[in-house]
């Protein structure tokens, strides 16, 4: 097991991103009853299978890459590339992003700030999820944000794995509250955390998340919807797509299905027909 750590982790994965293929990678070994040099892709196929049947509905292509990623790097840690080489992921199906209208979205985030009673706790979730839309950012790269991710003089946060770290810029006044908020909670490493020492939990957000909008919405988003939601207002504020795609995707393909996803009523189309000049 310890081989395999040190392969994920030179590897520059995400925490979260190494503790997930960590959890994956425990239970296959469970699931296998025998020495690793004796199995084969088969194996991992069939602990796919099993899991699937414990969940009782069918896993998720996202879901499925993730653990098939993890057993991969548990057979290229051992050496064992060519049983690695054939757990190949599926390309997921592209979608229409599901996301937030901006006055929904207006309503989610003041309905954040009288979610819990606590005051503090108020507060955390109002600047979590205003922080989550603002910056596009996975909900994991947010839970784990220390004081020292944020540059408060250019107003601007340090999110990513350190294999690819990136920057984003952040609006001003949110900024002097953000601050002002921290020196009330006196936190001085996790900015959300569950205490300073312990990051705020994946699930515990995604929860607070899914809750808040069931509540405000009577729909329950997840996390993902939330960076949908920022990519596509960025679009339909007019910000160019070569501008926005470098910023969230590898590929401008990608940033293309939101496009599809900023105009689909007929009061955001316009008749080309109505901009000529032709008499009438």
């Amino acid at each position: 097991m310890k081989k395999t750590e040190n392969y994920i982790k030179a590897r520059g994965l995400s925490d979260i991103t190494k503790k997930t293929y960590l959890t994956h990678i425990k239970e296959y070994l469970k699931f296998l009853k025998k020495p690793l040099k004796k199995t084969t892709e088969q194996d991992a196929l069939n602990f796919l299978v099993l899991k699937e049947k414990k969940m009782g509905h069918k896993m998720s292509t996202n879901h499925a890459n993730t653990i098939k990623a993890s057993i991969r790097a548990l057979y290229y840690a051992h050496s064992m590339d060519s049983i690695a080489g054939k757990l190949k992921g599926r390309r997921p199906e592209r979608k229409i992003p599901n996301t937030l209208t901006k006055d929904s979205m207006k309503k989610v985030i003041e309905a954040s700030k009288s979610f819990y009673k606590e005051e503090w706790k108020n507060q955390r979730g109002y600047f979590f999820i205003t922080l989550l839309y603002q910056s596009g950012a996975r909900i994991g790269e947010i839970t784990t944000l220390k004081r020292a991710d944020f540059n408060f003089e250019n107003n601007t946060v340090k999110l990513g794995s350190k294999r690819s770290e990136y920057l984003r810029k952040l609006n001003p006044l949110w900024v002097k509250e953000f601050k002002e908020w921290l020196k009330l909670t006196k936190r001085k490493k996790y900015v959300f955390g569950n205490t300073d020492e312990i990051p705020y939990a994946v699930r515990t957000a995604e929860w607070y998340i899914e809750n808040l909008c069931a509540r405000t919405l009577n729909k329950a988003y997840v996390p993902h919807n939330f960076r949908a939601t920022c990519i596509t207002h960025r679009l339909e504020s007019g910000e160019d797509l070569s501008s926005v795609s470098p910023n969230f995707h590898q590929s401008p393909n990608t940033t293309m299905i939101y496009v599809g996803g900023t105009a689909r009523s007929l009061k955001k189309m316009n008749n080309p027909f109505e901009d000529l000049e032709c008499d009438k």
